[in-house]
């Protein structure tokens, strides 16, 4: 817990701006136009927070009664105790579109993303 603490307060002390990340990343993707490096760098932004804020390590969460239920062999995925703590724990981008391929192409291939 006192890691967890410590990396957040160093992480958090240090100033993470949309314009620092666009500068660092600005010369490796000069491809990109100025609006498509903001988006990259907005959907990095929200990764590294959710990364920051850590993770709880408590008996609820490490579900030693579902592992030992599963077994070593088994898997989680149509277990309740995942079911009902995926969302909490996954991140997903906010502004990049994720569909599948397929999918993206029945809907007319919109732009990869929206703003």
């Amino acid at each position: 817990m006192r890691t967890n603490q410590t990396a957040n307060t160093t992480v958090q002390s240090r100033v993470l701006s949309i314009d620092s990340l666009e500068q660092i990343f600005s010369g490796v993707l000069a491809v990109l136009e100025r609006t498509g490096v903001r988006i990259l760098c907005d959907e990095i932004i929200g990764m590294v927070r959710h990364i920051v804020r850590g993770f709880q390590v408590d008996e609820a969460h490490l579900a030693l009664d579902v592992i030992d239920k599963v077994g070593p062999m088994g898997q989680f995925l149509s277990e309740k105790h995942s079911v009902q703590t995926f969302r909490s724990q996954f991140w997903l981008p906010s502004l990049v579109n994720r569909q599948r391929v397929h999918d993206w192409e029945r809907a007319g291939r919109p732009a990869w993303a929206t703003a």
